[in-house]
């Protein structure tokens, strides 16, 4: 093999070793719109009740589903609310304007919800109620575009908080 033959097999396999030091491509997430295939529930029609097999609206039974839900409310307040009692949900809210005198969205047992965001929503819970409840044994992630003011009751200085728990008098 030529001299020159060698040299430019070593430029290329110097090249190709660079190369692999280079780090690998990152990859964005999974931007699947959930919505797609999800129920689309109206809060105006009533408190939405949503467990670990199905879903209620006012007072209706509870069909059996288990995907994803959007709940809609067009900008309008009502003092309707979302209770997720138990089971893993992505929940997308959609112009949802709550004005609970009670807590406007509240996690129970071992829910574990996933909420997107879309346009403007806003959470306002009454008295020290938490504007999105989150106790212990429950999980919330928030993902989306979209805004949420979620806001806690004032009841005196035991006000709730927009997202966790609610406020709480102790005495000594």
């Amino acid at each position: 093999m030529k001299q020159s033959q060698k040299k430019k097999l070593a430029v290329l396999l110097i090249t190709a070793m660079l190369f692999t030091l280079l780090p690998a491509g990152a990859f964005a997430a999974d931007t699947t719109d959930t919505t797609e295939n999800a129920v689309t529930l109206n809060i105006a029609d009533g408190n939405i009740t949503i467990n670990a097999t199905g879903y209620t609206v006012g007072d209706t039974g509870t069909p059996d589903f288990t995907g994803s839900y959007k709940i809609t409310g067009n900008s309008t307040s009502t003092s309707n609310s979302i209770v997720v009692t138990g089971g893993k949900h992505d929940i997308t809210l959609d112009n949802v304007v709550i004005n609970s005198s009670g807590c406007a969205f509240a996690l129970k047992g071992n829910a574990d919800v996933t909420l997107t965001l879309k346009e403007t929503n806003t959470l306002q819970s009454g008295g020290t109620n938490a504007g999105i409840h989150v106790p212990a044994g429950t999980a919330l992630t928030i993902t989306g575009s979209g805004n949420l003011k979620a806001q806690g009751g004032t009841y005196d200085e035991y006000g709730g908080a927009g997202i966790g728990g609610a406020g709480d008098k102790t005495t000594s």
